[in-house]
């Protein structure tokens, strides 16, 4: 065994070792023969039975995947899902002793194959013990990194002490280990709360260390940054702060506006009501729905591959996190082949891709074309 928690799952490709860095991150790979060999594995019965390659297409390839909890990506990065785990985009590694590399149909074959296996693994009671087991280990690593920051750090501000009282005059007061940590722009943060108090619902709060941008909030979701205009440190600059989304900006859409620090907040406050947030309101707005219909969309088109899933043997679903869902699937010994559906926007329409076909499935395929064509045609003299 290895200092980080393992085991061996069973995959339709054989067994798996199957180990857990964190809590939500599982990596699977074929065991090579002088590895079983080591102390560690040589008395492990099940060690032993672990595959040392896997066969693809009458090919024999060295395995290696990782997978992730949608809790911890949001299922971003996504190639397939199963539950609640991710398969992401490049994460399945075959490599044959030929050196050649694997075919991308090879890829797609292990990754639907072995991804139900250890994501439903993943999910037992053995599993998730694992994986807290790696979690633990992860937080002990960061505690430990975190600790020797500390350490370094202290040993930072103990020579800063000691210069300081190299410094210091001899009459000084100020104890040298006194801190007084201030905002670099104390004044600018006194301004942005007192244009906020002028805002009506708005709050402001610094969004760095050092006071140089103040951000104004409304429980409502809009959200206003101010900071000094960058040439010229008189006047202040105020632009609307957006969610991240694809929304294409158009002219005109993504306005700022500066006034003089020296017109007071009121005067500022004002402005912002009359120049800048009629438009930012809309904008937003737009955004807002922009994003939602992305989300209404992705939902059907969700549902749309479940269907098309259900009816394939075999198929997967692979979601780019973004615009595209596309159901794969990959049979040896099924008149189907191997190929993907594309679905984008809402999924009510789709592009068709497969190869490797038998003949006579390429003709039912046709036939049900002509037959579609046939319907479409009959439909429009009745509606005539």
């Amino acid at each position: 065994m290895i200092g980080i928690p393992e085991a061996f799952v069973a995959t339709p490709l054989g067994v798996l070792r199957v180990w857990a860095t964190s809590e939500h991150i599982v990596r699977a790979a074929t065991l090579p023969g002088w590895v079983k060999t080591r102390p560690s594995y040589r008395e492990d019965a099940q060690a032993q039975r672990c595959a040392e390659l896997v066969t693809i297409n009458q090919t024999d390839y060295a395995l290696r995947l990782w997978l992730h909890s949608t809790e911890w990506s949001g299922g971003r990065g996504a190639w397939a899902t199963h539950r609640e785990w991710v398969l992401p985009r490049g994460a399945v590694e075959l490599v044959r002793d030929s050196g050649m590399a694997p075919v991308p149909a090879a890829r797609s074959r292990a990754g639907t194959l072995v991804l139900p296996a250890v994501a439903e693994w993943a999910e037992t009671q053995t599993g998730r013990r694992l994986r807290l087991r790696a979690g633990r280990q992860a937080i002990q690593r960061d505690l430990a990194t975190v600790g020797r920051e500390i350490a370094a750090l202290q040993a930072l501000r103990a020579r800063l002490r000691q210069h300081d009282q190299q410094l210091l005059p001899a009459s000084a007061t100020t104890p040298p280990e006194e801190v007084i940590v201030v905002a670099r722009d104390p004044h600018l943060a006194e301004l942005a709360r007192a244009v906020a108090s002028h805002l009506d619902g708005f709050t402001a709060h610094a969004v760095d260390d050092f006071g140089y941008t103040l951000r104004l909030d409304h429980p409502d979701g809009r959200g206003l940054h101010l900071h000094r205009q960058h040439n010229n440190d008189s006047r202040v600059e105020i632009v609307g702060a957006y969610p991240h989304s694809d929304y294409h900006f158009r002219a005109g859409e993504h306005p700022s506006i500066t006034v003089a620090i020296a017109r007071g907040p009121i005067v500022i406050s004002r402005e912002i009501t009359r120049r800048l947030l009629p438009v930012y309101t809309e904008v937003l707005g737009k955004i807002h729905a922009h994003i939602a219909k992305q989300a209404a969309d992705h939902a059907s088109r969700t549902q749309t591959a479940k269907r098309l899933a259900a009816l394939i043997p075999g198929a997967s679903i692979h979601d780019d996190g973004r615009h595209t869902t596309t159901v794969r699937w990959y049979a040896d010994d099924e008149p189907i082949g191997y190929g993907h559906i594309d679905l984008s926007a809402a999924g009510t329409t789709g592009s068709f891709q497969a190869r490797n076909l038998p003949i006579g499935t390429v003709e039912q395929l046709a036939a049900a074309l002509a037959g579609l064509a046939s319907d479409g045609r009959t439909g429009s003299r009745m509606r005539r």
